[in-house]
């Protein structure tokens, strides 16, 4: 770091006193506040936090930083690296509570560690008070050199809490996208695409004065200074670029060094010698998520994140794109994009046929008619699977799911013809429990489909291993997994699967005939329930549960065989719903009731 003063400057501290200030106001203000906001990338409700900031927050002047840091905040598993910084680790330390979100708002005592609920408050009550010093900062960036000059100016318009303050300069970068978990509760205005790629602003990134900033001494009330730094912007953090044509400045004054802060400036510098005029980069385009069988038809209709890198923003950019060598091209005018901002664009459907496993590749070219200097980022490729192939006369199905399997989840299967052989419906699995159900296969070959649904969009494995497993099961013989779905991955809201299943045809296995036999009525129930099934020379257990698999009453049956009657007295169980489980070593029956 290369620091600079005026050479016109009269020493007067550590700082540097004027007769009169050259930029700051002389008029007293009230407080700008600081958020430093720690965040993370994994955290189920930072961007609720990060609402609060854009929406409540930075309206009002106050300096909002987003801090990664702590156990939430994690090595990006799309890009790589990680927004958390030397600088901000230390920062945060003496005052994130761990509990995220969280932030210290002007570093007061009372204010460090809060939650988000409390953030709104703790800044407006800052800012109506009445502030002794005011702060102005600017900056210029070379965006070829990297080269940034940051003046950084102080008034004393009453007098300070001590003799010597603390003035701290830093920068930010807007226009980030980094992964950001989100469960599907959260708001989701900052996500740029379906794979969790959010645009993370007011990143912070480093500070130009040092992690507690410089002292300046000797403060009365008309003391100023005026304070040059000059430093050269680092390529990148943690494997993140850093955008020299993105960042912004801020500088504060606190009253010790790691004290509470008095007032903040922010702004954006000006940007010069750019390296081209017309540029843009091609940052990640999406994949398909679901499966289909090898050999049927798909579209494919990528949403493409685009930047622009010139001087001259981005208007018009042209695209090529497809799947396993085909190609569709697409021209886009009116993007009105600034240097340095990103923009997702849904592209028009490319027909394509699945294969085991399918490429997609896309390229841009020609921003705003113009050639393209750095051609480098231009191009995105990637793969997905297509469905798989496998031999059974019955499948299995086998589900493991979390403690909200009840609440929120249910899956469809279909077969070639789109006909649904299965239907398993919300409501009917038990929590943290494997289920099973079985599944005829018709003699010949055919493709099956495998729809799974999360209502809440966070999977069904919850910290919890989960999965969705199609077995082989002949003459009810358990054989080999014919495909498994992770369902803490692959599965957010929705999900596809699709095997192709070669069979020979088969006898109806005694789990089939059970299913069905299976009766449960009345439905509505008001004073008995009865079920009746099938048995096939099996123990059986006839449950009623309530939808969070709690067991209401039960019923066993030893070596059952033929037709079973079990009856359940209602009267006096609660109003509501509930789950009749029928279970024996073959699997597992169920069917929705109510109770009135």
């Amino acid at each position: 770091m290369k620091k600079s003063l005026l050479s016109t400057v009269a020493l007067a501290f550590g700082g540097f006193a004027f007769a009169q200030p050259l930029y700051v106001s002389t008029t007293p203000s009230n407080r700008v506040a600081v958020l430093e906001e720690y965040t993370g990338n994994f955290c189920t409700y930072c961007p609720d936090g990060h609402a609060i900031a854009q929406e409540n927050i930075e309206p009002t002047g106050a300096i909002t930083l987003k801090i990664q840091t702590g156990g939430f905040s994690s090595t990006d598993p799309v890009f790589g690296g990680s927004l958390q910084t030397p600088t901000g680790e230390l920062i945060a330390a003496p005052f994130d509570s761990q509990g995220y979100p969280n932030g210290s708002v002007s570093r007061k005592a009372g204010n460090t560690g809060i939650g988000r609920g409390e953030w709104v408050a703790a800044v407006n009550a800052i800012q109506s008070q009445a502030s002794p010093v005011n702060i102005y900062v600017a900056g210029t960036v070379d965006v070829t050199t990297r080269q940034l000059i940051v003046t950084a100016e102080y008034y004393y318009t009453g007098a300070p809490s001590s003799a010597t303050n603390y003035l701290h300069i830093g920068y930010y970068q807007d226009n980030v996208p980094a992964y950001q978990y989100d469960p599907g509760f959260n708001p989701n205005q900052f996500y740029l695409l379906d794979e969790g790629i959010y645009d993370f602003d007011h990143c912070f990134r480093d500070m130009v004065n040092g992690t507690w900033g410089q002292a300046i001494s000797n403060l009365s009330q008309g003391s100023t200074a005026l304070i040059i730094d000059t430093i050269t912007l680092p390529a990148s953090f943690n494997s993140f670029d850093l955008e020299a044509g993105a960042i912004k400045l801020f500088a504060f004054i606190s009253q010790t060094s790691q004290g509470e802060i008095v007032t903040a400036a922010k702004a954006t510098p000006t940007f010069t010698n750019w390296p081209s005029t017309n540029e843009a980069g091609l940052i990640y385009a999406s994949s398909i998520k679901n499966e289909n069988c090898i050999g049927k038809t798909g579209s494919y209709a990528p949403k493409a994140l685009i930047a622009a890198y010139g001087s001259d923003g981005l208007s018009t950019i042209d695209l090529a794109y497809g799947v396993n060598g085909g190609t569709a091209n697409q021209s886009l005018t009116n993007l009105g994009l600034a240097h340095n901002e990103k923009k997702a664009v849904t592209l028009t459907s490319a027909p394509f046929t699945y294969a085991a496993t399918n490429n997609f590749n896309l390229a841009i070219s020609n921003p705003n008619g113009s050639a393209d200097p750095s051609a480098a980022d231009n191009t995105f490729s990637g793969t997905f699977n297509g469905g798989n192939t496998g031999t059974a006369d019955k499948i299995k199905i086998e589900v493991k799911g979390d403690a909200y399997m009840a609440d929120e989840s249910s899956f469809k299967v279909k077969n070639g013809a789109g006909t649904v052989v299965l239907d398993v419906p919300l409501g009917s699995m038990t929590n943290s429990t494997t289920t099973s159900w079985y599944v005829s296969v018709p003699n010949g070959v055919e493709c099956y489909t495998f729809e799974l649904f999360d209502d809440y969009g966070d999977g069904w494995g919850y910290n919890t291993t989960s999965y969705f497993k199609v077995i082989n099961y002949t003459g009810n013989t358990l054989g080999a997994t014919i495909k498994n779905i992770n369902t803490k991955t692959d599965l957010e809201s929705a999900y596809v699967g699709a095997t192709e299943i070669t069979s020979g045809g088969t006898a109806v296995g005694l789990m089939d005939q059970e299913m069905a036999a299976f009766n449960v009525y009345p439905n509505p129930a008001s004073d008995v329930l009865n079920v009746s099934f099938e048995a096939g020379q099996s123990d059986y257990s006839v449950a009623l549960t309530d939808l969070q698999g709690r067991v209401v009453s039960t019923h066993e049956i030893n070596n059952a065989s033929g037709t079973q009657l079990v009856s359940f007295e209602t009267s006096n169980v609660a109003k509501g719903s509930y789950i009749v489980v029928v279970s024996s070593d073959k699997g597992q029956i169920t069917k929705n009731v109510v109770v009135k």
